[in-house]
Formats: structure tokens, C-alpha cells, sequence
């Protein structure tokens, strides 16, 4: 290895794929001062729409990241995403429709939650956006067209091997560390010798990207998803741009020949429902239904991401939302060891904390594919049902019958989870929580939301949440409590009674203080609790403290000012300077929640 260095180019971070979560990362990285090369075998950026629902906390990080209001301009806002839709055809019989992604009866909690709206718009149209912020930096070497093909680690650095994909050229580049984010058949995972546990190759789906006006029949029921309640065909609709691009999701067996347009244009029209309506498809994409994660992301010097390490269906839209976090994690962390303010175990955090979460998006989408096989069974619709039998059901659904009522009734059911757990899942999307990793416990019990915690959310500093959104205000204009963390240190949030705070962090070592720096919310000056809502969610006194990372999550808080000795010794644990203990050593996936709290 040692003599492929002398000749190979240097970088301090090597990202490896193009998508959301490598461009996060090298955008993070920029950000914050780190040079990185970003390269991908693609000749550009992605040239169909795959993803689209950008949940609120990727907008958070968008916003942290400088991007929020460009993306926010162009997209579907949470309007267009409104309703969840069941039908025979689109032009046919209704059977049953929900709010969805924060709407209707969930919108005040969204809203009370983040400073950010969540919002629809496809990966193709925002990768672009992304990669102009990266280009812009002047910190990212881009290079498309360019293919990893292998790596070899030791403890000075990666020597990774990269073809041209053009004319075949290979040459090598040295880094300090390497990241996959290469996507669900990670060139980068294979070389580390990681296998994905779960479900794999579980059934074949086809993304069909077609032209077709259909806003005589979805204008009025906005919506990103329409589903079938007739199974024949399993074909489902989801909103590229409204109201006349969209994906047919397509589930067909390994027999049917995906390159068949005609077959299938077949399908997509016998869910439509209207012979009248013009259809062009724009691309086919095969895709196997996994949901499957890895069990370590990281492997020394390297690090995967994104659907590098954890591949799933697309209910509850987690999959490009939690590429993004995990590379927000990742970031602060790597500057902190590339600036040798910390020591390389912080890394390790990064799989303590985000193996937990990938494992428990897995849960969450693998819950919600099983309550939507359950909608059509609830209304009879059972597979090998005859066609017409199955149109029947859901034609006679409306009767003034017992069978009708009961089969209501089933639907009903059905559909709960679906309205709570399944696409209103703000627990999923913002409240997880950390339990190992870069943060430290305090004695107090974990607060648990009430309700199912994928779909309730409980704003608290406990150690390892992220940090609560509240309005604040400062010089007259507002801010959230999230605007005033910084990509570059800790930040401590004081109350009032600040002074033995400042005292301690102008006493640490000077390797201390620049991780570091105080905030104040209260106050005659300064950042103004104006709601007082900081005041009812920050669980600690006027005189105690919150140390909140870089990536938004709480790593420490003192509920009063006489655990401020501890400061030093707190920041020297988490940055990897002096032992410590974790939190936990529990792999929690299965959901904590408390009892709903009876009405009268």
C-alpha cells in the first residue's frame, strides 16, 4: 500500500456516489471548512425522479445547510400532498381516503414541531439544486463519470482505486477516510465484507415514469399516493409533478419482460381506468423489494451511507430522509478528527447511533407494507379473488346491508394505522432518539411520548433527542432554536442566571474552547424567549444548561449550574479525549411509548 501512496492524489475525504446523502455530505463538510472529491460512475446527477418526499427534518438540515429556501420555492408544498387515495381506477369507485404527511387533523403538531414544512419533490430535480450548493463551496472536487473499483485500508489513511469510465484510465486516491454512499448494491459495503440482514429480493416491482393528464381525477383529492384496492396488476400511482408526471409503481413476477411497453401501458391504463387518456412512458426502472439494513455502517477508516446500508420499500418516504441524516451525523464528526480536536474514536459513535435508527426505519416501513397488503383483505378483496368479484366488493361497499356495514367496519380498521403510524409518522421522521454514541445521560427517566412514538412526537432535551423547535426571537426577527446551532461546534444554551457557564468555558483548555460556544435564551438582550415555549420544553432551570451537537441532537444537559465543574470533563468524553461510559448498551428498536393519558 505503501508504495501505491506515493503516486496516488490526496483528499482528506473521498465520497463515493453522487445521490442526496453523499452530496449532503460533502456539502456538510464544505461547510464547515473540509475540502473533499465527490466522485460517481454516473455522467450527472439522477435522470429519474426515484425519491420525493423530503420529510421536515431534511429540511431542517436543508436549512442548516443553506438550501432550504431554494428548494422550498420549487416544490409541491404539504397541499399537493393532502390526501392518501383508494380506488378501483382512478376514474372509478372511491373505497376510502386519508390526510397524509402532516395535513388535515395532523397539520398543528407538524407545524408546532420544526420551523420547516415538509414538502414533494423528485430526485431528479433535486439533486441538481444540492449539487449547485456543493459546486459553489469551492471545497468539492466533483467528478462524474468516475468509478470506484476497489480500496485498501491501514491506519494512516485509504488508498482507493477509480476508473475513467470514458476511456478506462485507473488511478488512486489517498484519503484520510473513505465514504460509500454508492447506493443499494454499494460497491464500498461489498469491499468491507458487510452483508445486509433482513429481507432481500422479496418481489420484483417495476417505477414506470410516464406523461399522462390526469387532473380530472386527482386535482380535486390531492394527493402523492393512489392506490389500488383491485390487486389485479398491483398497480399504484405516485405524483412526480401535478398533474401530469408520474410513476406507476408495477408489481409483476420475474417472467414479465420489463422492456414490453406495450404490456405495460396495459396495466397502467386498467388502473386509470379512461381509454381517452394520452400515456407516454419516459423509463422504465426494475426494482427488488428488500427491507434489509446493515449491521455496521463503518469498518476503520470507512464509512456507508444512505441505501448503501439500509434498502426498503417506499411507505413512510424514510428512504432518502434518512440517507441525509445519517451524513449530517457523520460530518461534524470527521471535521472534528480532521482538525485534531478530537480523537478518531469519535467516529465510532456514528454506528452506535445510526445501525439503531436504520434498523428502525426497517421496522417501521416493514409495519406500514403489511397494513397496506391489509386495506384490499379488509373489504374482501383477497388475492385470487376474480377480477370482477373484487370490483364488486368495493362497488357495494356503500350499501345499506349488513355485509356492506361490517365490511365498512373492517375497512375502518384497516385504515387506522395507516392514518397514524403509517403516513403521519412524525415520531419516525423527527422524534428518534440516540442511546449510545457521542452524548452523555443524565439521572433522569427517558420522557416517552404518548401514543405509538412513529407517529407521536414529545419535544424534550433529553440527552440524545433532537433539539425542540420553539420561535425565538432576536434584533426583531425570529429564528427557531434551531437556527442558533452552528455546523462548526457545541453549542451550550444558558438561561439567565449564565454567568457560571461563561465562567467555565473561559476556563477550559483552549482546545476545549473551540468545540465550544454559549448561547443565551432569556433575558433583557440578546435571544428572547418571547412565547416562553423554550421555557416549557428546555426541562432544566434558569441556571442550568443544554450542550447540543452540531447535527442538532442534545449530548448533555445540567439541570442546574452546580454541575458546571463537569463542563470540561463532559466535552473531553465526548470528543474522545477521556473515557467515558455509554449511555446504553441496548439495540433499540421496538417502539417505547407511554400509555395515552385517559379522557374524561
Amino acid at each position: 500500500m505503501e508504495s501505491n501512496k506515493k503516486a496516488a492524489e490526496s483528499t482528506p475525504v473521498l465520497i463515493v456516489g453522487a445521490g442526496p446523502a453523499g452530496m449532503v455530505e460533502a456539502l456538510a463538510l464544505a461547510r464547515q471548512g473540509i475540502r473533499s472529491t465527490l466522485l460517481t460512475m454516473y455522467p450527472y446527477t439522477a435522470h429519474t425522479p426515484r425519491a420525493h418526499v423530503i420529510n421536515q427534518r431534511t429540511m431542517e438540515i436543508f436549512r442548516a445547510l443553506g438550501i432550504e429556501e431554494s428548494v422550498d420555492a420549487v416544490a409541491d408544498p404539504a397541499e399537493f400532498m393532502e390526501n392518501n387515495v383508494w380506488v378501483t381506477t382512478m376514474a372509478g369507485t372511491e373505497v376510502a381516503r386519508i390526510s397524509a404527511w402532516g395535513t388535515g387533523p395532523n397539520r398543528q403538531r407538524y407545524s408546532d414541531a420544526s420551523p420547516c414544512n415538509m414538502c414533494n419533490y423528485p430526485q431528479h430535480l433535486l439533486e441538481p439544486i444540492i449539487m449547485k450548493a456543493v459546486v459553489e463551496t469551492g471545497l468539492v472536487d466533483v467528478r462524474f463519470g468516475h468509478e470506484y473499483l476497489s480500496h485498501a485500508q491501514d491506519e494512516h489513511g485509504v488508498i482507493s482505486r477509480i476508473k475513467v469510465c470514458e476511456s478506462g484510465h485507473e488511478y488512486s486516491i489517498d484519503s484520510s477516510y473513505l465514504i460509500g454512499a454508492d447506493g443499494g448494491r454499494s460497491r464500498v459495503l461489498d469491499q468491507l465484507g458487510i452483508q445486509h440482514e433482513g429481507v432481500q429480493n422479496a418481489g420484483r416491482v417495476l417505477f414506470v415514469w410516464i406523461e399522462a393528464d390526469l387532473s380530472r381525477y386527482a386535482q380535486h383529492r390531492p394527493g402523492i399516493l393512489y392506490h389500488p384496492v383491485v390487486p389485479d396488476g398491483r398497480v399504484g400511482l405516485i405524483l412526480v409533478r401535478p398533474w401530469n408526471e408520474w410513476i406507476a409503481g408495477a408489481y409483476v413476477d420475474d417472467s414479465f419482460d420489463a422492456s414490453n411497453h406495450d404490456a405495460i401501458l396495459a396495466l397502467i391504463r386498467r388502473f386509470i381506468g379512461d381509454e381517452t387518456i394520452s400515456i407516454r412512458i419516459k423509463h422504465v426502472s426494475p426494482w427488488s423489494v428488500n427491507g434489509c439494513s446493515a449491521p455496521q455502517y463503518s469498518r476503520g477508516r470507512v464509512f456507508c451511507m444512505g441505501d448503501a446500508v439500509h434498502r426498503h420499500a417506499p411507505w413512510n418516504g424514510l428512504g432518502l430522509n434518512t440517507g441525509v441524516a445519517d451524513a449530517f451525523n457523520l460530518a461534524w464528526k470527521l471535521k472534528f478528527v480532521l482538525d485534531g480536536v478530537a480523537e478518531p474514536s469519535l467516529l465510532h459513535s456514528y454506528d452506535a447511533e445510526r445501525v439503531p435508527i436504520g434498523r428502525q426505519v426497517i421496522r417501521r416501513v416493514g409495519e406500514t407494507t403489511a397494513q397496506m397488503v391489509n386495506l384490499p383483505a379488509s373489504i374482501g378483496n383477497l388475492p385470487g379473488l376474480p377480477v370482477s368479484e373484487m370490483v364488486l366488493n368495493a362497488e357495494t361497499l356503500f350499501e345499506n346491508t349488513t355485509a356492506a356495514a361490517e365490511r365498512r367496519e373492517a375497512l375502518n380498521t384497516a385504515l387506522e394505522p395507516l392514518r397514524t403510524t403509517g403516513f403521519n409518522a412524525l415520531g419516525a421522521e423527527i422524534g428518534y432518539r440516540y442511546r449510545a454514541g457521542a452524548i452523555i445521560a443524565d439521572s433522569t427517566a427517558e420522557p416517552l411520548p404518548e401514543g405509538h412514538p412513529d407517529h407521536s412526537y414529545r419535544a424534550t432535551t433529553w440527552p440524545g433527542a433532537r433539539l425542540p423547535h420553539v420561535w425565538l426571537e432576536t434584533s426583531r426577527k425570529r429564528l427557531s432554536s434551531l437556527d442558533i446551532i452552528k455546523g462548526a461546534a457545541f453549542t451550550l444554551i444558558v438561561g439567565i442566571e449564565s454567568d457560571k457557564w461563561r465562567d467555565a468555558v473561559a476556563s477550559l483548555p483552549p482546545a476545549l474552547q473551540s468545540v465550544v460556544e454559549v448561547v443565551q435564551i432569556g433575558g433583557a438582550y440578546g435571544i428572547r424567549d418571547i412565547y416562553g415555549d423554550w421555557r416549557r420544553v428546555r426541562e432544566i432551570g434558569e441556571d442550568g444548561a443544554v450542550l447540543v451537537r452540531p447535527d442538532h441532537h442534545v449530548a448533555w444537559r445540567a439541570m442546574a449550574a452546580n454541575s458546571v465543574q463537569q463542563l470540561g470533563e463532559i466535552l473531553s468524553c465526548l470528543i474522545g479525549s477521556a473515557p467515558r461510559q455509554e449511555v446504553a448498551t441496548d439495540d433499540i428498536t421496538e417502539p417505547r411509548y407511554a400509555p395515552v393519558a385517559a379522557t374524561k
